[in-house]
């Protein structure tokens, strides 16, 4: 079994990343980071799960950044 720090490819992965809370997402992310750095230096190259589940991770964690700034931005001031 792998580390908690660690998600290798073989392990479960959420179907619907815009249903999991930004703190499991955001732990999500550190996992798969932690995981393709040690894949590199132990592989050469990250497994080809491991990079689609990072970009489908950049691409929510983005979605959900540009929703934030856009309701900081309407958002009256007081």
């Amino acid at each position: 079994m792998a580390p908690k720090r660690l998600l290798p490819p073989e392990e479960g992965f959420p179907q619907d990343l815009s249903k999991v809370p930004d703190t499991e997402l955001e732990i999500l992310n550190s996992r798969i980071l932690r995981q393709m750095e040690r894949e590199y230096l132990q592989l050469g190259l990250p497994d080809p799960e491991t990079e689609f589940r990072s970009e489908e991770l950049r691409v929510e964690l983005d979605a959900r950044d540009a929703k934030d700034s856009v309701s900081d931005e309407v958002q009256p001031s007081l």
